[in-house]
């Protein structure tokens, strides 16, 4: 899984740091839509790295099956 900031840095100026309210982009394939990449927004507030891992739980709690998490973009 990658973890992308560059929109983020790109926008602000700065990496991502911190509490707050944090949307994410999460890049994912699953068996059932073969070779396509899907992606989900998710919005949530806490440190960076919360918001990540809660982005991701998100995700995976959908059911999907073989699921592989490809990247996660924290948003501008």
């Amino acid at each position: 899984m990658r973890y992308n900031t560059e929109r983020y840095l790109f926008a602000h100026g700065k990496t991502p740091r911190g509490f707050g309210s944090w949307v994410m982009s999460v890049d994912f394939a699953t068996a059932e839509h073969g070779t396509a990449t899907v992606t989900r927004t998710v919005a949530s507030r806490g440190t960076v790295a919360e918001a990540r891992a809660n982005a991701v739980r998100q995700i995976r709690s959908e059911g999907h099956k073989g699921l592989r998490v490809l990247e996660v973009r924290v948003e501008p």
